[in-house]
């Protein structure tokens, strides 16, 4: 297996790069390990690029990777560490784009996975890759360095193949969205916590209690799982019941169980004298 190729199966595969045909963005139970953000016709990377800041800035997540399609627009690839289902995904990227591009039309957007309520449908191509160009030319879509994604706003494509090496190096400094993220990311912008979010699909939170397949994901030890009571879907009304499951449960990080204790001790009753 090429360099490149291994960094593509650790950041958003299932399986590895076949010789020939579709890479394996969907697995045998309908689950990603990749969301796409493209935003085309016109490809403007001063819109997309608040997003590329915004979950940095805002959410705490590693950078997606920037790519330009190799027809009209650019794409944001975000690699995730567990599999998500592709209500799940959808639920994250709809709020993403709704948090971050308020003003883009839907006929600029493409979300994959796109339906909240449905499967993960058509990925888009993985780059790189090769087009044909309206006047019968190839030209490729690839990953693109952040400083140098303004460049491609006219031409959103590479005229030659993207060097391998390059590709690789670009990759290698991605770094995939685990479960922790993905709970912060619905504690601070309610991500998939709409019930339109939760039709057909358990909470992002809970999802990250799943093991990724060992070939592709990163190690267990880094996955942090959710009590039920902390779920996407569970209703908190009681701020102190809710302390309470943070603290008790042994799934939630030390630090976060150590501060439910601290807002809880006021409460606490107090040893008789």
């Amino acid at each position: 297996m090429s360099h490149l190729n291994a960094e593509l199966q650790r950041l958003f595969l299932f399986e590895p790069v076949p010789e020939t045909g579709q890479a394996a963005l969907v697995d045998a139970q309908g689950r990603v390990r990749a969301m796409v953000i493209e935003l085309a016709r016109p490809a403007r990377w001063a819109e997309l690029a608040q997003v590329w800041r915004g979950v940095q800035s805002e959410l705490d997540w590693p950078a997606p990777a920037i790519a330009v399609n190799g027809v009209d627009g650019y794409q944001l690839w975000f690699p995730l560490a567990v599999p998500l289902t592709a209500a799940q995904a959808a639920a994250c990227l709809q709020t993403i784009c709704k948090r971050c591009l308020p003003g883009v039309g839907s006929e600029r957007l493409r979300l994959w996975p796109a339906e909240v309520g449905g499967p993960a449908g058509e990925p888009p191509v993985l780059p790189p890759a090769r087009h044909q160009a309206e006047g019968g030319d190839e030209v490729w879509a690839a990953f693109v360095a952040p400083d140098l994604a303004p460049v491609f706003e006219d031409t959103p494509w590479l005229d030659m193949p993207p060097g391998q090496d390059g590709q690789t190096g670009l990759l290698a400094r991605v770094k995939t969205l685990g479960a922790a993220d993905l709970q912060h990311a619905w504690q601070s912008w309610q991500i998939g916590a709409s019930s339109q979010a939760q039709r057909g699909a358990t909470s992002t939170a809970t999802t990250a209690t799943s093991t990724a397949s060992s070939s592709s994901a990163e190690p267990a030890a880094q996955v942090v799982g959710a009590s039920p009571e902390l779920s996407a879907s569970a209703s908190h009304t009681d701020p102190r019941r809710f302390l309470l499951a943070v603290m008790n449960d042994p799934n939630q990080p030390m630090r976060w169980r150590i501060e439910a204790a601290k807002a809880l001790m006021p409460a606490a009753p107090q040893p008789a004298v």
